[in-house]
C-alpha cells in the first residue's frame, strides 16, 4: 500500500465520521456539540475494541490510527510536551564552569 492508498484510507475514515456526526445531529462532526462528539468517539471506541477481541485479519479500525496519530501529535507538539509532558531539553541547571572537587571519582569509589 503506498502514500496515496494511505491518505485515501485516511480521508475515507474522517469522512465515515462525518457521516456518523450527521446520522446523529444533521450536522458534521467538527459542528456538533461536545456531548454528540464524546458519543461518536466512544461508538468508535467500541467498534475498534471489539474488532480487535475478534482478532480478525482486517486491517485496524480506522479509529485506532486517528486516535494514535492524535495523541502522538499532541504528545510531539511544544504545547503537548512541555505542558502535558513536562518535557525539559537539559534537565535542572547547566553550570558550564564548576569546581569539580569532590566529585572527581577514583577507582575506590565505585
Amino acid at each position: 500500500m503506498g502514500p496515496e492508498d494511505d491518505r485515501k484510507q485516511f480521508l475515507d475514515g474522517l469522512a465515515d465520521v462525518d457521516a456518523r456526526a450527521r446520522a446523529a445531529s444533521a450536522t458534521d462532526f467538527l459542528s456538533a456539540t461536545e456531548a454528540q462528539r464524546g458519543a461518536i468517539l466512544t461508538a468508535l471506541d467500541a467498534e475498534a475494541q471489539e474488532r480487535r477481541k475478534a482478532k480478525s485479519d482486517a486491517p485496524p479500525p480506522f479509529f485506532e490510527r486517528m486516535k494514535f496519530l492524535t495523541v502522538y501529535g499532541y504528545c510531539t507538539s511544544e504545547v503537548g510536551a512541555t505542558a502535558e509532558l513536562h518535557y525539559e531539553v537539559i534537565p535542572g541547571s547547566y553550570s558550564g564552569c564548576t569546581e569539580l572537587g569532590r566529585w572527581r571519582a577514583s577507582p575506590g569509589d565505585f
